[in-house]
């Protein structure tokens, strides 16, 4: 088989060149010239990818569709008519490049935006995946185009696939747009360094912030007509228009909470109570955007019953154990049990008289219904001092003060 004369062109590469190049290269012959005994058997695999001639006769340079490693040798160069008669039917071949494919990083998102409020807390931070075709580690550094501190990657470095956090910091930001950039350098591949635009917008944000929730509320009944509350003040949000006022909700007799009061301060008195009930009683903060934000709800619910006790306080060793200890504990546990929608509790001897000796009994019926009651209302269940009595076991000033205090 013999070559077809292509004039003036030569082909290398993949790429017609003209006259100049191919006379240029003529001197490489003597140095990378191979003659193979069956040249056709050389040229054969390429000749598909010529069609219908030269590009001078309006020929085509088709793709080679084979597998890289069937591409051996692949001849670069058809040399021109001129050259052949110099150095024979020589021709150039050079080896396929069928070496493995680049090595490279890719990030997922390309980019990251950030809004942040004047003077609220700072967006929450964005995650870019880095993925690489080969395990690969890395660095990120951060750049911001107007200097400052306000743009942070972490972690500093790893290992792909990964991922680095990106972060602002709004704090002291006047209002405006920021640029900064992530640089992510990573090892083995071919397109690090790779650079994340990084867009900030400080704006003026309306508050959505809501307060933390009130906690520690504390609601004692100092008389039959009048509650005591008190909590720990909430915090607004960081730049929030800060806390304007608490809620006060109250339930009594199984009905749903109502909103009784908004005070400015962390304490209240109910005197819109009445004798012998069980008020539960919750605390949410308010803050003074428009609109307004609420917090969750008080981290504990407290109860509260206006029941009076004889002999408040007791007095060790003094104070004898009478009835009317027993049936005013009896008497504020049902009121909370009808508080929290359970029904009247019933009483071993359910009456006492005077000459009914306080037994074990009683004291445990107290401690079970009143605990069933506080569960029902979310209100945390007693740890009683000597938790399984005997019938041998004194009955104990501590034995009844926990019982009104759980109630109170």
């Amino acid at each position: 088989m013999r070559m077809k004369p292509l004039g003036r062109a030569v082909i290398v590469g993949g790429l017609w060149l003209g006259a100049a190049i191919a006379t240029a290269m003529t001197p490489l012959l003597p140095v990378m010239e191979m003659r193979p005994s069956n040249q056709e058997q050389l040229i054969a695999p390429y000749a598909a990818l010529l069609d219908n001639g030269s590009p001078e006769e309006g020929g085509q340079l088709n793709q080679d569709p084979r597998p890289c490693a069937e591409r051996v040798p692949l001849v670069s160069a058809l040399i021109s008519e001129e050259m052949l008669s110099d150095a024979g039917e020589g021709l150039l071949p050079l080896l396929a490049d069928c070496g493995a494919a680049p090595q490279q990083v890719a990030l997922n998102p390309v980019s990251v935006s950030f809004i942040g409020g004047f003077n609220q807390s700072s967006p929450a931070a964005n995650n870019v995946a880095l993925s690489s075709s080969t395990s690969s580690t890395w660095t990120a550094t951060t750049h911001t185009a107007s200097g400052g501190s306000w743009l942070h990657a972490t972690p500093a470095s790893g290992t792909a696939p990964g991922h680095v956090s990106i972060s602002v910091n709004t704090a002291g930001l006047a209002l405006g747009t920021y640029h900064g950039t992530v640089r992510v350098t990573a090892t083995g591949v071919m397109n690090s360094p790779q650079v994340v635009p990084v867009k900030l917008t400080v704006a003026n944000l309306p508050d959505t912030g809501a307060p933390t929730a009130p906690t520690g509320l504390v609601a004692t009944a100092m008389s039959m007509t009048r509650v005591e509350l008190t909590w720990t003040g909430s915090t607004d949000n960081s730049g929030g228009t800060g806390v304007d006022h608490y809620e006060v909700w109250r339930k009594v007799d199984n009905n749903p909470y109502a909103k009784i009061a908004e005070p400015s301060a962390n304490r209240f008195t109910d005197t819109a109570v009445t004798p012998s009930k069980a008020y539960a009683y919750k605390i949410v903060a308010v803050d003074g955007a428009t609109p307004p934000n609420a917090s969750a709800t008080s981290s504990n619910v407290d109860l509260a019953t206006t029941v009076t006790f004889t002999d408040d306080p007791l007095t060790a060793w003094t104070t004898v154990d009478k009835v009317t200890h027993v049936n005013e504990l009896r008497q504020a546990v049902n009121a909370a049990r009808s508080t929290a929608g359970l029904p009247t509790a019933n009483w071993t001897d359910p009456t006492v008289t005077a000459i009914t000796p306080i037994k074990k009994v009683h004291v445990d019926e107290l401690r079970a219904q009143l605990n069933q009651a506080r569960t029902a209302l979310s209100v945390l269940a007693i740890t009683f001092t000597d938790s399984t009595l005997t019938t041998s076991t004194l009955i104990k000033k501590v034995h009844v003060e926990e019982l009104r205090n759980g109630v109170k």
